[in-house]
């Protein structure tokens, strides 16, 4: 979370909350350094075909970035002390790191329960493998044991299943681009 420089950053893995509280000139920069160390190895082929079309990694950041935000991408143009006073209270950033995300497709009427691993250089795969099918039936389990239950099923989805490629858009490609050179000049 950050306001103007100072960045609050709140680890709740394992069960606790520690917070880290910094000044940082760039706070874009940190959820890229605090995941520097990560690399997506995304799943097979035939694996891959089962996530859902808007998640194609599973998990990572997600969050907004205030309007006021520009001003960390364009601090001499656009600086903090210029910036018009603050009447709501929202933070210039706000992101999380989410390793589990439950997704509801209400196009195929699904629910995708997804879930990011950490494998370090000393943990073996398949023990992380494991633990991570086990948190995938322990959401499962809550989300069907909640006061309505969302009956589960496992299947295979069709390779030519519907996708988003015969949506026609309202602008022109040269209108857009006019559009796009026209923000990247201001």
């Amino acid at each position: 979370v950050a306001r103007g420089h100072e960045v609050t950053v709140v680890d709740r893995r394992g069960g606790g909350e520690r917070r880290t509280v910094a000044r940082e000139d760039d706070p874009l920069s940190v959820p890229r350094r605090l995941t520097a160390g990560v690399r997506l190895v995304m799943p097979g082929e035939t694996a891959a075909r089962r996530l859902p079309r808007c998640l194609p990694g599973g998990g990572g950041w997600f969050g907004f970035a205030s309007y006021d935000a520009v001003r960390y991408a364009e601090p001499g143009k656009l600086p903090w002390e210029g910036a018009p006073p603050d009447d709501r209270g929202l933070p210039d950033l706000q992101f999380g790191f989410y390793d589990r995300v439950v997704v509801f497709d209400h196009v195929e009427t699904l629910v995708h329960v997804v879930r990011l691993v950490e494998v370090g250089p000393e943990d073996d795969p398949g023990e992380a493998y494991d633990g991570a099918m086990r948190d995938i039936g322990a959401t499962r389990t809550a989300l069907q044991t909640h006061s309505k239950p969302l009956v589960s099923g496992d299947f295979e989805v069709s390779p030519g299943a519907p996708d988003a490629t015969g949506v026609r858009s309202t602008l022109t490609r040269a209108t857009h681009r006019a559009m796009v050179e026209r923000a990247k000049e201001y």
